[in-house]
């Protein structure tokens, strides 16, 4: 994870960018999308420069995206080769999209 001193943006870059396609979920955390009020229409900073982050990286990137509503992707959207929007999956919903994208 970027931030909070676990991995460089620098660290980040080596790691993603020999890979051939990188896969990067995002989502809205339980703060902030819950029933008992509405969320924002936009990403938080860090999670558009993560995304941004991730392309710059490889451009070979597919987003996977968890909202229960419609977000703005606008600062990433066209560099992406592929979005996945997954709603909400359920508890095993990472392991459906592992799925999708290998031969198992």
């Amino acid at each position: 994870m970027i931030g909070a001193g676990a991995v460089s943006a620098h660290d980040f870059t080596v790691l993603v960018t020999p890979i051939y396609v990188a896969i990067d979920s995002v989502d809205f955390n339980e703060s902030l999308e819950r029933e008992s009020n509405d969320r924002p229409f936009e990403l938080t900073q860090f999670q558009n420069s993560l995304v941004n982050c991730v392309l710059d990286a490889n451009p070979n990137t597919i987003v996977l995206f968890n909202a229960g509503s419609n977000v703005d992707m606008s600062h990433w959207q066209q560099r992406a080769p592929a979005l996945l929007y997954l709603w909400y999956p359920g508890q095993e919903g990472g392991q459906a999209a592992q799925r999708s994208f290998s031969k198992r």
